[in-house]
């Protein structure tokens, strides 16, 4: 009577094993589950972000060479002013030289003093006309030139904080590739970790299970048999021609001694 009862304790705690087994098998595949939902979402969302990554640094690199193009425009245009304000400089001082050369050169042998009079005269007024439109087409033409070189630089100034700030993005844009990559395989080691885990918990479950069925099938045995039924089988269970019941007791003690092994082991353990 004490061994049913001893048996029917070892088979009520066997199955709450087994169901606190199984309940972890659960909650591990439900966890499996969600994360291969994730980890199939995941590489698409990484690889999104991929795409973004390179569609924004190929604008961004568009954009620094519209902007190399037009400095190098505006270059060429300071250029031709340039050109155009020597050229303007050298009539301007060619003009002064002829001024000089005709306001000291000498007067025609032929002509009377009051024609040469007159005649320089409005030379001179001519003459100073001519050059104070050429002055005022100069300075003109430098003050436009001053203006354009002002714009420049502006527009010079302007173009390197854009790139830095370019150079920024692209920085942040890596480093947020990075930091994906690394999330990508946290996330693939927690679910290979957490798949080797269930597979742990099924072969503890199968073992458990096959324990209980063997439990059971002992205590049916000794229910049938009667009180003496144990006792005479557990003599009899080293002897080489035995019946299925002995064979089955014998199981039974194996599978009991097991057990007590593994809660000492437990207990030591813990």
């Amino acid at each position: 009577m004490a061994e049913k009862k001893a048996t029917a304790l070892n088979i009520s705690r066997l199955e709450e094993q087994l169901e606190k087994a199984q309940a972890a098998n659960r909650r591990l595949s439900r966890k499996i589950s969600g994360g291969s939902v994730r980890e199939r979402r995941f590489p698409i969302e990484g690889d999104n972000a991929h795409r973004r990554v390179k569609l924004q640094l190929s604008q961004v690199l568009a954009r620094h060479k519209d902007l190399k193009d037009d400095h190098t425009r505006l270059q060429k245009d300071k250029n031709n002013w340039q050109v155009k304000y020597d050229d303007l400089f050298r009539g301007y001082q060619q003009s002064e030289i002829v001024v000089r050369q005709l306001a000291w050169g000498n007067p025609r042998r032929d002509s009377h003093p009051e024609d040469q009079s007159t005649h320089s005269q409005d030379l001179e007024t001519s003459l100073a006309s001519d050059l104070q439109v050429l002055h005022t087409n100069i300075e003109c033409s430098i003050s436009l030139l001053h203006e354009q070189q002002d714009s420049q630089r502006g527009q010079l100034t302007e173009l390197e904080t854009n790139m830095d700030k370019f150079q920024a993005e692209m920085e942040g844009l890596r480093e947020d590739e990075t930091s994906l990559k690394a999330q990508n395989v946290i996330v693939r080691n927690s679910l290979s970790s957490a798949q080797q885990a269930q597979r742990s918990l099924q072969a503890k479950s199968r073992v458990i299970q096959y324990e209980c069925n063997a439990l059971w099938e002992h205590l049916i045995y000794l229910e049938a048999a009667g009180d003496d039924a144990g006792e005479e089988t557990v003599r009899n269970c080293d002897e080489v021609d035995v019946g299925w019941v002995q064979k089955a007791t014998a199981v039974f003690a194996k599978v009991l001694q097991g057990v007590n092994e593994r809660q000492k082991m437990y207990y030591v353990l813990h």
